[in-house]
């Protein structure tokens, strides 16, 4: 015999969802569906006493049935709790997306500044990271002077010599500027003077002579030539070694320098000379080597 309630599950919107069909009690059936086959006993008398006993065991309860049409339509209100039907498998709630904010939410200024905020918190720690590596990687250094007595002990420098030299040359006359017969490093050389024809040779020493020093090719590949304004202007005022500062013609002002140190591991010399009379001033810095 089925009892009350009577259920299917049917599909609304891709879920499986419990329903309950209209039904009624009968006698030796049961529940059963309401229908064509099994319609509403509205004129049975049998079914009027057996509702009127439902309505005596239910106490409290009451049934009402009101509105009975031709459909065999009936409306129940206050049905026990025995007769509830829960439902759990309902759809879960969508998040609700809010498309209307103000132009300016979140607030435009303080989103910046949290951004300034961790900007300067990247840059610090890159700058932090940095000095960890140089901590990690120590890099030798020498304090300059005119002769370094008392400097710190470095290792592989002994002592730095900084020379300023001004003079008048003669035409066609080689001037030696400085020796320095032992290991050692340019770290930096400028000339200056009002001819474009002064012409500097830095040259090497080896095995107790001194070689044709740095030189700079000619554009047409046809020779090599002293370092001189002129010269190095041809290839641009500038190569690998030596850049050009000045170079003015109609003045007469003419300069020019080293662009990185150079080494020499048994020693060097520094020469000037010009194709005219001319006035030329020369500094650089020289650092004796261990050897």
């Amino acid at each position: 015999m089925a009892e009350f309630p009577l259920l299917k599950m049917i599909n609304i919107g891709g879920r499986q969802t419990p329903f309950a069909f209209p039904q009624h009690s009968t006698l030796l059936r049961g529940y059963v569906e309401t229908g064509e086959k099994n319609p509403l006993p509205t004129k049975d008398e049998l079914v009027n006493k057996t509702l009127t006993e439902l309505k005596e065991t239910l106490e409290s309860q009451e049934l009402k049935v009101k509105n009975v049409k031709i459909t065999n339509a009936i409306e129940v209100s206050n049905l026990p709790e025995t007769q509830k039907v829960e439902v759990t498998n309902q759809k879960e709630s969508q998040d609700v997306k809010v498309t209307n904010n103000p132009i300016d939410y979140p607030d435009v200024a303080v989103k910046a500044e949290l951004e300034l905020i961790k900007q300067g918190i990247a840059d610090n720690k890159a700058t932090n990271d940095l000095i960890l590596a140089r901590l990690d990687n120590p890099i030798d250094t020498q304090v300059t002077g005119s002769i370094v007595e008392d400097a710190i002990p470095v290792k592989n420098l002994k002592e730095t010599y900084s020379e300023s030299v001004t003079l008048d040359i003669t035409a066609g006359v080689t001037e030696s500027i400085k020796e320095y017969p032992f290991p050692c490093e340019l770290t930096s050389f400028s000339l200056g003077t009002n001819d474009r024809g002064v012409s500097v040779r830095i040259e090497n020493k080896v095995n107790g002579s001194y070689d044709s020093g740095v030189r700079i090719v000619h554009p047409s590949g046809v020779s090599t030539n002293p370092v001189a304004p002129s010269v190095l202007n041809t290839i641009g005022g500038e190569n690998d070694f030596w850049s050009e500062f000045v170079y003015d013609t109609e003045r007469d002002l003419f300069a020019f320098g080293m662009k990185r140190v150079a080494v020499f591991s048994q020693g060097m010399r520094i020469r000037v000379s010009g194709t005219r009379d001319a006035n030329v001033a020369i500094t650089y810095m020289v650092t004796r080597l261990e050897g």
